[in-house]
């Protein structure tokens, strides 16, 4: 990546990616995962990335720094004659706990589709319970991301509908994937670890 690669609004890091968690590296792994010997785990192979930030050193987010992320990927060189946006925009974080409807997020997400850029959410880790949805995978704009467990079945943990948040009419939540025991990437350089998803 070059500089326009990376978008850290808190100015903490705004050189290069960081991740004091591995949450980041462990979900970017389960995207576009691989290594030098040309090992894929990911389920983008070839895909290219940029990164915004939304969680500060301490862990905690701030609203202004979420909406300037999201204002971030829609042109993040700031030349609108550059092709540089994203395809798809994977946010892997939620608003409180369930039920919610916090429609704070879905101006910036109904910019992300007027642009054609696919924002996806997780559905929560807030089931087994119906209306267990937390925004904003549950905006009607949002791509809404269940999880499986090796057997098949759905996670307890993974939120579910029904869910009329911002005028969703549709099944919530959109997809399920698998969120257990799915290999991807630690944080640190050169490992690939087993990642459950579903506790994060």
């Amino acid at each position: 990546g070059g500089v326009t690669d990376w978008f850290d609004p808190y100015g903490q890091h705004p050189d290069a990616p960081v991740d004091f968690s591995g949450h980041g590296s462990a979900t970017l792994g389960v995207l576009v995962g691989g290594d030098d010997s040309g090992v894929t785990i990911g389920t983008a192979p070839g895909a290219t990335w940029i990164a915004a930030r939304v969680f500060n050193d301490a862990g905690a987010a701030t609203t202004s720094a979420v909406h300037q992320a999201f204002q971030w990927v829609l042109d993040p060189d700031h030349d609108p004659l550059t092709a540089d946006a994203p395809r798809i925009v994977n946010a892997s974080w939620s608003l409180g706990t369930a039920p919610s409807c916090d429609l704070e997020f879905q101006p910036d997400v109904q910019a992300l589709r007027a642009a054609g850029i696919l924002a996806v959410f997780p559905a929560g880790n807030f089931g087994p319970s119906g209306s267990s949805s937390v925004s904003p995978g549950n905006y009607p704009e949002a791509i809404s991301v269940g999880a499986l467990l090796e057997s098949g079945s759905v996670s307890s943990l993974s939120g579910r509908g029904p869910s009329d948040c911002g005028g969703r009419s549709r099944v919530f939540p959109d997809v399920v994937a698998p969120g257990d025991n799915v290999l991807t990437a630690d944080r640190l350089m050169g490992s690939i670890y087993v990642f459950d998803p579903i506790q994060f």
